[in-house]
């Protein structure tokens, strides 16, 4: 007979005896669905903020700039501005496509949400370690730079 763990009515895991009981992780993620609370630092109806971690090639979109998105959402269309580390703006562009990884597959959304690694296109001359920021929705404070760790220059230049 297997043994398997199920939430009580108190909420506590206990031990199922039964002999249906399967080794399946089910009841532990419908205790968690429960009893988790969603984390308080995703805030969506705030304006976003996505820091540029990596850029990728694609194509047919060209430039894809990689981040996860703090709070707000992102919709294709929404115009983003590049800002670096201080403040300054690089770049200001409409977002053409968004894709998210499933595995090793990259899929179109047509939005995405605080706490979700994007790849956004639309948007040129950003960098790694650029803020992309919605400019509307800030009032008199104006967006927020995300926190971002210096890359150090390329030690070699080779011009052929």
């Amino acid at each position: 007979m297997t043994q398997s763990a199920v939430p009580s009515p108190s909420g506590a895991l206990v031990p199922s005896t039964s002999s249906t009981a399967t080794p399946s992780m089910v009841p532990l993620f419908d205790f968690i669905l429960v009893h988790v609370p969603p984390p308080m630092h995703l805030n969506h109806p705030r304006p976003l903020l996505m820091l540029t971690v990596q850029i990728e090639s694609n194509l047919y979109v060209a430039m894809l700039y990689v981040g996860r998105i703090h709070p707000g959402i992102l919709r294709v269309g929404d115009v983003l501005w590049g800002l670096d580390v201080k403040g300054q703006q690089v770049d200001k562009g409409k977002v053409k496509k968004i894709f998210a990884r499933k595995g090793l597959e990259s899929i179109e959304k047509d939005a995405a949400g605080a706490g979700e690694i994007a790849s956004v296109a639309g948007v040129k001359n950003a960098r790694v370690n650029v803020t992309l920021v919605q400019m509307e929705g800030w009032g008199g404070e104006g967006p927020k730079l995300l926190p971002s760790t210096p890359i150090d220059p390329p030690t070699i230049l080779i011009q052929i």
